[in-house]
């Protein structure tokens, strides 16, 4: 600690003052916005940036911003001489090459603060708008072929001058965009600005400015200070992890590859390096600056940090390399980037969370070994309906319910049910009616998938569905994008991958009026699943639209989780009879209820199909981590075996099983898609000794294997 001579109590003051500074901006956007995006979804972000950049305070739906935050600063005080900036200006800016924005329709306006005469931070405030022209409405296009047609594009400009708004500025985004609402966000953005700027000069005002900016450096340093001791507490070397990108436009069918090499540092530094990720991509689904180092920011705050305020004493222990120009971590232009926030954003933050993880379960550290949690579902699909009313006006609408993800299972719990994306820390479901009244749509019901969280000895949360129809509608297109239905989120210490997202349309099947809304015994027809990846499918005023969300992994071995909790589950409607009996080796009897004796005799012989073996018995099967670590050394927790080491692919003397992927969650009842041009395997390590599940994750299969 460089400044010894401080007061804590006035650190962790002013460290607040700054969050409630941020928490009133973000409340602003709320009562002033009126498009469900930001009101109902809160997909915005309000940060106050130190003079480079450097985040003071954060408060928002998704972390990611973090990054584009830092980014989009840079590139304003590197594009504007300070001299040329002045009290009462404010610039805004979306494009994802000159300032690192997640994607177009993530709109940032940017403004300084002056004290003295002098720019002392800047105030970051970004809603996702409900439209920025382009191919698409929405802000996704996801059969973009180059940025171009992906919607306007805003290096950093002048949008207020001195206090008044510049009109042609204005008069520009209007031109170019379907919805008048837009300019509506922006004045929004503004007023969330106006009243940040009035809060944070009161501080001031009451510290003095040296003072604030002291207290500033200090709560740096006290991050910075905790994020060395915890790193200090991980292994030094190089860990690597792997995830894909599925690109399904125009017809074909790619799973572009994602990989992280993550270097600890013998002096406490975390470098992530996504060399020898595959190429760029046409369009949409390339991850900006931004995105790539939000998310990675997302996983270390969220794995090392979560009990500290976000501030950039972080990232002076953190290096990203985005990986070679040209690839689909670091592309350049004219590759589209319009959803890469939600592709190879959350893409790459899996393969971090992957490498950070194999790093900390090597760590001899009680806190670090307890921080080992599973992920959520992968970002769900975001459908865009577009229609023609019978008025004949045009209108279209987009679903938020991507929200609904399930979490991931923690050391200490099942994840939660609907629990949201891993990113997003402050967004929710947003209401049925405000979807209904922004578009030509009509809910039919929104309900819990059963199984569709991992499987494990703390169960992945269980995500949503829902089926909504055309509403008063003569023609109807849906443009939708997702990550795809392939690759699940992986499990974490012999926990299974959650349920996949995909969206399916039921041809001709359903009547709705104003007397009767239909159920679900009412879908008869076929499921004819949409490709993750398109702009325009035809959808008919009798069709019925199934968005299927993504479930949270497991943790732990399902083999150990009682069967009184499976019995709950079961009766909550969150497991089914099959999902019990194939993934947990639970028996029922001629009554439907569990036979202990029958489950107990199963799951030894599962113990025992997965080593070839005769199991050791386990006396003691409490949740904990399979594995213990002492100098190095990796032994079994429940049979105390010699485990050898962790290699780059896994553990050294484990017995490894391979399944095809889609098969074996198929078989447990968890929602996923098969791949149709390549092969993705499911691979499970377990105790040659106990046979307990010690890790379980995905990996691309190896022709001839």
């Amino acid at each position: 600690m460089t400044d010894s001579n401080f007061d804590i109590i006035t650190a962790e003051v002013i460290n607040m003052a700054m969050q409630a500074i941020v928490l009133e901006m973000g409340l602003t956007i709320e009562r002033t916005s009126g498009q469900p995006a930001a009101t109902d979804a809160k997909d915005y972000s309000c940060v106050i940036c130190r003079k480079d950049g450097g985040s003071v305070a954060y408060y928002g739906n998704n972390l990611q911003h973090l990054g584009d935050s830092l980014t989009g600063t840079q590139a304003i005080v590197a594009m504007f001489d300070e001299a040329s900036i002045a009290p009462g200006d404010a610039f805004i800016y979306n494009d994802p090459y000159s300032t690192g924005a997640l994607h177009q329709a993530d709109v940032a306006v940017q403004a300084p603060v002056f004290y003295d005469g002098r720019i002392v931070a800047w105030f970051f405030s970004n809603i996702h708008h409900a439209d920025i022209g382009g191919m698409t409405p929405g802000g996704f296009c996801p059969e973009s072929r180059d940025v171009y047609s992906e919607g306007l594009r805003i290096a950093p400009i002048k949008l207020v001058e001195a206090g008044v708004i510049n009109t042609a500025v204005m008069s520009l985004i209007e031109t170019n965009v379907r919805t008048p609402i837009v300019l509506g966000d922006i004045r929004s953005q503004l007023a969330s600005i106006n009243v940040g700027q009035q809060r944070l000069l009161e501080v001031i005002l009451e510290y003095g400015v040296d003072e604030w900016e002291r207290y500033l450096d200090v709560n740096e340093e006290l991050l910075s200070d905790l994020l060395v001791r915890r790193i200090g507490e991980i292994p030094a070397g190089v860990y690597t992890a792997e995830d894909w990108v599925e690109y399904d436009a125009f017809g074909g069918e790619r799973y572009v590859p994602i990989k992280c090499s993550l270097e600890v540092t013998n002096d406490a530094r975390l470098i992530f390096d996504y060399a020898g990720s595959g190429p760029q991509m046409p369009g949409y689904v390339n991850g900006s600056r931004g995105a790539m180092l939000g998310s990675v920011m997302a996983v270390v705050l969220a794995a090392l940090l979560p009990d500290f305020g976000v501030n950039s004493g972080a990232y002076k222990r953190l290096e990203v390399k985005f990986g070679e120009a040209g690839s689909i971590t670091n592309p350049q232009v004219p590759s589209g980037v319009s959803g890469g926030h939600m592709e190879t954003g959350p893409r790459s933050m899996r393969a971090a969370h992957a490498a950070l993880a194999k790093a900390m379960n090597l760590s001899e550290d009680p806190w670090i070994q307890g921080r080992s949690y599973a992920l959520g579902g992968v970002t769900a699909a975001i459908p865009v309906l577009t229609g023609r009313r019978l008025s004949g006006e045009w209108g279209f609408g987009f679903m938020l319910d991507q929200q609904a993800t399930g979490h991931g299972a923690l050391p200490v719990g099942d994840g939660v049910a609907f629990g949201g994306i891993d990113y997003s820390i402050a967004g929710r479901e947003p209401d049925v009616e405000a979807a209904e009244q922004s578009g030509p749509l009509l809910y039919l019901w929104r309900r819990e998938i059963a199984d569709s969280g991992g499987a494990g000895a703390y169960r992945g949360g269980n995500s949503l569905e829902t089926m909504f129809v055309p509403w008063k509608v003569d023609y109807a297109e849906l443009a939708h994008s997702s990550p795809g239905g392939v690759i699940p989120t992986p499990g974490v210490r012999g926990g299974y991958p959650g349920g996949t997202t995909h969206v399916e349309v039921y041809r001709d099947t359903l009547d709705v009026s104003p007397q009767r809304l239909p159920g679900h015994g009412d879908v008869t027809s076929e499921a004819n699943v949409v490709p993750a990846k398109c702009a325009a499918f035809d959808i008919g005023v009798r069709d019925g639209i199934r968005q299927v969300i993504s479930g949270g992994a497991g943790w732990g071995d399902p083999l150990l989780r009682p069967p009184s909790e499976i019995r709950l589950d079961i009766e909550r409607g969150s497991m089914t009879q099959q999902a019990a009996t194939a993934a947990y080796a639970v028996v029922f009897d001629a009554d439907g209820e569990i036979d202990m004796q029958a489950t107990a005799s199963r799951r030894t012989e599962v113990r025992r199909e997965r080593i070839n073996a005769e199991p050791v018995p386990i006396a003691d099967e409490s949740r904990r981590s399979p594995i213990e670590v002492h100098k190095g050394k990796l032994t079994c927790s429940y049979c105390a075996i010699d485990l050898g080491r962790q290699t780059t692919t896994s553990v050294e003397n484990a017995v490894v099983r391979h399944f095809d992927l889609a098969e074996r969650l198929t078989s447990w009842n968890t929602p996923i898609q098969a791949a149709r041009s390549e092969s993705f395997e499911l691979v499970e390590e377990c105790c040659p000794s106990c046979a307990t599940l010690l890790r379980v994750h995905v990996r691309a299969a190896t022709v001839g294997e």
